[in-house]
């Protein structure tokens, strides 16, 4: 709600200004967007990579005693070890795009702010816009876009927390 406040005050200043912000806010919106689409795949891929490995490991515990007399125990520490190192290794993976993507998405934020800058500079060299109604857009703009960032950074978070809001009614509703 805060970010359309913010929108329509720097509106209310210009509408330039105001229009600006809210193109500011749609392309940080489709960021985020994108960056759901993107990586929505990669992480319920690793969720579902990390919970084989798992039930791998509780199913090679519960028959530990076999595995041992029989003489199979190095194999299912290198299975497990295979196992967990590609889990690493997509891990690291998604973690890298996901800090990638939050890095372009401040790169954009701020480019975005300079852009509302010189859209202003110009407002008030044209004597269309005083200096403060300019830097105070530039403020404004800059809080109505920092929520926008903070959720593309915390979006791993997110999706995770989706992803097992979605195990759990599924596991609900096989009971």
């Amino acid at each position: 709600p805060w970010v359309r406040v913010y929108v329509l005050v720097s509106w209310a200043f210009q509408p330039a200004l105001g229009a600006g912000a809210a193109a500011a806010g749609t392309i940080m919106l489709a960021l985020a967007w994108f960056n759901d689409l993107v990586g929505r795949r990669a992480l319920e891929g690793l969720q579902q990579d990390g919970r084989r490995v798992a039930q791998y490991v509780e199913s090679s515990l519960r028959n530990a005693e076999v595995l041992q007399a029989l003489g199979m125990t190095e194999n299912l520490l290198e299975r497990w070890r295979s196992l967990s190192a590609r889990v690493a290794a997509l891990q690291t993976s998604a973690s890298r795009s996901s800090v990638a993507f939050t890095a372009f998405t401040r790169c954009v934020r701020q480019g975005i702010q300079i852009l509302m800058l010189a859209l202003g500079a110009y407002l008030v060299l044209t004597e269309h816009a005083s200096a403060g109604v300019m830097i105070a857009t530039t403020v404004l703009l800059g809080r109505a876009l920092q929520p926008v960032e903070q959720l593309v950074a915390s979006w791993r978070m997110l999706s995770d927390a989706r992803a097992a809001y979605r195990r759990l009614r599924d596991l609900a509703g096989e009971f």
